[in-house]
């Protein structure tokens, strides 16, 4: 504020709403030797593919899911420590959910 007050808000709690809401969750970031993606109301097809900082394709899976939660594990190989962009896209629906991943 330009005359240094400040005013707190209130508290709101959020409450994450039950249905059908697809979540993709990946763990743990960063990670050793090995990702799990979490996929949450999200059935379908999917490739899984890791990108390097050159936005090339360095590794890609199939992956099928068939119940309401699933995981999916997603091995590391011999690719070496850095950051990657893992794109988790739906064959089906052409859903594309995007996360930065860190290999230590």
């Amino acid at each position: 504020d330009n005359d240094n007050d400040f005013v707190y808000s209130n508290v709101v709690p959020v409450r994450r709403a039950s249905g059908n809401i697809k979540t993709i969750r990946i763990f743990p970031n960063p990670a050793i030797s090995q990702m799990n993606i979490e996929f949450s109301n999200a059935k379908g097809n999917y490739i899984i593919s890791l990108y390097n900082q050159a936005g090339q394709e360095v590794t890609a899976q199939n992956a099928t899911v068939n119940y309401a939660v699933q995981y999916i594990p997603v091995e590391r190989r011999s690719l070496p420590s850095g950051t990657y962009m893992m794109k988790v896209k739906n064959t089906e629906t052409g859903e594309v959910f995007n996360e930065k991943v860190i290999l230590q």
